[in-house]
């Protein structure tokens, strides 16, 4: 449509998990201790913490607000196409992913080996003290992926774009003093004042 409008998928990914109550990383880095060379690239690494409260109605994915006795870590990989996973993480050695949680700060050394193996094994870890999740976003589902990492989660840009059209729309009066937001963040407030349905404001943004 000719007002359409390009958002990059990872800061588009970034919003969804900030408006969800996540602290994020963007492009989280982990090198070895030797040499120049990167370990992995985690697109989004992020925390969100047990007692989150922005205002009384305005309510997060229950994914994320699932978790109320914990912090949530979320390890998300995000792409235009199908949803997926770094296949770094995924493989049969848990160095790659446990360095990279380790490297900021999240877990403990034994910890994170142990968050790890869960990750690669169901997609989520859980334990008295925190929660961590692999989650995918992407243009669309993977079965596959949902097969053999059955506690992962997967979101498609549909419906990221409708739950960000729809909190910006429903908090119009607190959301409208926004001067500090980055440049995606102001485009996409742009395009969902311009466009009240929640169709128009999907066709209106595309993801590369």
């Amino acid at each position: 449509m000719p007002d359409q409008e390009i958002v990059k998928p990872e800061r588009l990914g970034h919003w969804f998990l900030r408006l969800n109550g996540c602290m994020t990383i963007a492009n989280y880095v982990s090198h070895l201790d030797t040499g120049s060379n990167q370990r992995t690239e985690i697109d989004a690494l992020g925390v969100r913490f047990p007692f989150r409260f922005e205002l009384p109605k305005m309510l997060d994915d229950v994914f994320f607000s699932e978790c109320k006795d914990k912090p949530l870590v979320v390890v998300a990989e995000i792409k235009t196409g199908e949803c997926s996973l770094n296949a770094a993480w995924r493989g049969s050695n848990t160095g790659t992913l446990s360095r990279a949680l380790r490297s900021a700060g999240m877990f403990a050394e034994t910890d994170s080996i142990a968050v790890a193996k869960a990750l690669q094994t169901t997609g989520q870890y859980d334990s008295g003290q925190y929660r961590a999740n692999f989650v995918a976003i992407g243009e669309s589902r993977n079965e596959t992926l949902a097969a053999e990492l059955p506690k992962s989660k997967q979101y498609e840009w549909k419906y990221v774009l409708a739950f960000i059209h729809n909190r910006f729309q429903t908090f119009i009066k607190q959301k409208k003093s926004n001067p500090q937001w980055d440049e995606t963040g102001q485009l996409l407030w742009r395009v969902a004042m311009r466009h009240k349905s929640v169709e128009d404001f999907i066709s209106a943004v595309r993801v590369v």
